[in-house]
């Protein structure tokens, strides 16, 4: 069991001279026990230390299809 890896992506767009600047930060390896609940805690948490606005958190998961 445990086949299935998670992300969370906090991504933000911010204004620079005019023009939309993209940044993000991605978190890997977090336990896929976590709830979606808390990951948006979590992402909200980092999008607050961002310097951006418009932040979206995006949960990533990947699992296997080949069992190893």
């Amino acid at each position: 069991g445990g086949g299935s890896m998670i992300k969370l992506t906090v991504e933000q767009t911010e204004m620079v001279n005019g023009k939309e600047k993209k940044r993000s930060r991605t978190f890997q390896n977090i336990s896929d026990d976590a709830t979606n609940e808390n990951l948006l805690k979590a992402g909200k948490a980092v999008a607050t230390l961002m310097k951006g606005d418009n932040s979206d958190v995006i949960k990533v998961e990947a699992t296997s299809l080949v069992e190893a």
